[in-house]
């Protein structure tokens, strides 16, 4: 009970050997950023070091292996996390008007279904919809927004189980969330990404554009089905 002070004294060897797995992904997340940025070692002029985690001498040693003699600038880690932070959300809140704030979708983000072609066709056998289409590819300014035209095979109109894939940086596929939606034989699915990352699945008739369903896939604050429902059946 209360609080304890529990001090053990470690070799920074054996520190090394505990956090190398980190270390290896620390390193691999440097070198994909130099890849999708399209930038060169020999272009850098410095390294700017943000956050905590940048004061850990590993975290240094593969910053300094990675980028031998450049600069590594490390004396405002916490400056560098507040002011940031503070500009973001100036910018989300309507409080800075004079900057534009861009981001990035980190991932990719796709919907199974059984064949592509001048738009998706999906099966109501959940089995056939084998075929990753890949509604906004990873690395999509946001906020953003993209419709695909849909149609339902063998002429066929009711439930639906919609599967929606998350693709990292390897490719590895992810599934994010499986929805069973009641739906037409065509229609039109519209991803739409705001400047928060929050993604939004919205479904509507083809010909009439009427809405039908939305789907939020990244809720964080998810709350119960029931009220989740409820929710969206007021909305409505």
């Amino acid at each position: 009970r209360g609080i304890v002070t529990l001090e053990i004294p470690i070799t920074r060897g054996l520190f090394r050997s505990l956090t190398e797995e980190l270390d290896r992904r620390l390193e691999n997340c440097i070198l994909d950023a130099l890849r999708r940025s399209g930038a060169r070692k020999r272009t850098i002029d410095f390294v700017l070091s943000a956050g905590q985690g940048a004061k850990i001498f590993t975290v240094k040693e593969t910053i300094e292996r990675l980028f031998p003699d450049i600069p590594i600038e490390s004396r405002f880690q916490e400056n560098a996390v507040s002011m940031g932070l503070a500009r973001y959300t100036g910018v989300l809140k309507g409080v800075t008007r004079d900057e534009l704030l861009l981001d990035a979708l980190p991932t990719s983000i796709g919907i199974k279904c059984k064949s592509l072609g001048d738009g998706l066709t999906i099966s109501a056998n959940a089995q056939e919809n084998q075929v990753l289409c890949e509604l906004l590819p990873r690395d999509t300014t946001i906020p953003t927004r993209k419709t695909e035209r849909c149609v339902l095979s063998d002429a066929y109109q009711g439930e639906v189980a919609l599967s929606f894939i998350e693709l990292n940086q390897g490719r590895i596929e992810a599934e994010i969330l499986e929805k069973t939606v009641r739906l037409p034989n065509q229609f039109e699915l519209t991803v739409d990404v705001d400047a928060n990352r929050t993604i939004f699945i919205h479904i509507s008739h083809l010909s009439s554009k009427e809405h039908i369903y939305s789907i939020q896939l990244n809720n964080f604050f998810q709350q119960s089905a029931s009220k989740s429902q409820t929710a969206t059946n007021s909305n409505r």
